[in-house]
């Protein structure tokens, strides 16, 4: 696990993202998680051969707050080819990580194990 120190005022910025479909998932997630989900949005150009102009494309670095009203963050690292770890993905990858965090979340809650609060119960 990365852990690093963000402002609150970069945090604050990192709860809205441009992508329409992205936000809103984003929206969603951070209500289950105690608005403790940031997605910061980076713009890298790539290469399209020699003939073809460069396009650029949006990568995704989510961090999680470890301690509610604190700047020390954890990056969610994902795994890539062999044995590389990434911390910027493209949205394919963190939609459907929103999609995970927001399924397990309703799953628990409709097994009856989530209270109103959004907290687990273990009884």
């Amino acid at each position: 696990m990365i852990t690093t120190w963000i402002s609150d005022e970069e945090l604050e910025a990192y709860t809205t993202v441009e992508d329409h479909d992205l936000h809103v998932l984003l929206t969603d997630a951070r209500k289950v998680t105690g608005d403790r989900l940031f997605i910061q949005t980076d713009t890298i150009q790539v290469k399209q051969g020699w003939f073809r102009p460069p396009v650029m494309k949006p990568l995704y670095t989510l961090y999680w707050r470890m301690r509610a009203g604190d700047s020390e963050v954890s990056i969610v690292n994902f795994y890539g080819d062999g044995s590389s770890i990434r911390t910027s993905v493209p949205k394919e990858i963190a939609v459907n990580y929103l999609f995970g965090l927001l399924t397990g979340r309703m799953s628990i809650f409709n097994k009856g194990n989530l209270n109103n609060q959004g907290e687990i119960s273990h009884e």
